[in-house]
């Protein structure tokens, strides 16, 4: 959930990338199930002008 907080822009393939390089594997779709279940969606900001 740390990573989250740094990467308020990061996406799942970047999340589930930085869990392989710690031993964790883990499916894109069974991550989003996982924040879903948190709290823990958003959708990324779009950049302002």
């Amino acid at each position: 959930m740390a990573w989250l907080a740094e990467h308020r822009d990061g996406t799942l393939f970047e999340l589930r990338d930085t869990l392989s390089a710690q031993g964790i594997a883990i499916s894109k779709s069974a991550l989003h199930r996982f924040l879903v279940r948190h709290g823990q969606t958003r959708k990324k900001e779009l950049a302002t002008r």
